[in-house]
């Protein structure tokens, strides 16, 4: 998995699921997209858990990055302008659409995910 396909499961799982997570450049001045952190926040805005010096090499991500990452997901909190967007819609429950998605990727997405995005494999 390289930076671009990180950045884009990132913002659709935000969108579409509500996790409370963002990646976040941290390179020095004038040297961008070398080294990222992954900051997450629990549905109070609190910071819970972060991955530190993430740094693609070739381009791709580590394994042990993909690991962390994957296990990052599931601290994510929900992210309230998921809520605010679906309590707009009157058409569902946030928080349950929300217990709903991370209880399937507890069930399978996770060991998918990893085996998907593994480095090795690719």
């Amino acid at each position: 998995m390289d930076v671009a396909k990180l950045r884009e499961w990132i913002k659709y799982t935000r969108d579409s699921e509500g996790v409370n997570w963002y990646l976040r450049d941290v390179t020095k001045t004038h040297e961008y997209n070398k080294i990222f952190n992954l900051i997450v926040y629990n549905d109070h805005g609190e910071v819970v858990h972060t991955v530190e010096y993430i740094e693609p090499r070739r381009g791709v991500i580590p394994t042990k990055f993909i690991s962390r990452i994957a296990d990052a997901r599931e601290l994510a909190g929900i992210n309230s302008g998921f809520v605010h967007q679906v309590s707009q819609d009157l058409k569902g429950n946030p928080q349950e659409i929300f217990r709903l998605k991370r209880q399937d990727w507890l069930d399978a997405g996770k060991t998918e995910w990893t085996g998907e995005h593994n480095p090795a494999k690719a």
